[in-house]
């Protein structure tokens, strides 16, 4: 497979750099965003399950 090189503002990036850059600045904010929002969330919740347990077939029964 040949490499295919770009040159962006005097800096020279090999495509799948670019790609990788891009997917990353695309991808992670939106992720940690998310997490974020989540666990905030959950902590204004104040759930508990006082104590209760679930088997993993409980958890995925369809009612």
């Amino acid at each position: 497979m040949r490499n295919i090189t770009l040159a962006i503002d005097e800096q020279t990036l090999a495509l799948n750099q670019l790609v990788r850059r891009l997917v990353e600045q695309t991808v992670n904010p939106s992720i940690k965003d998310g997490l974020d929002k989540f666990l905030a969330l959950a902590e204004e919740a104040h759930g508990h399950s006082g104590g209760q347990k679930w088997t993993r077939d409980e958890l995925h029964e369809r009612k």
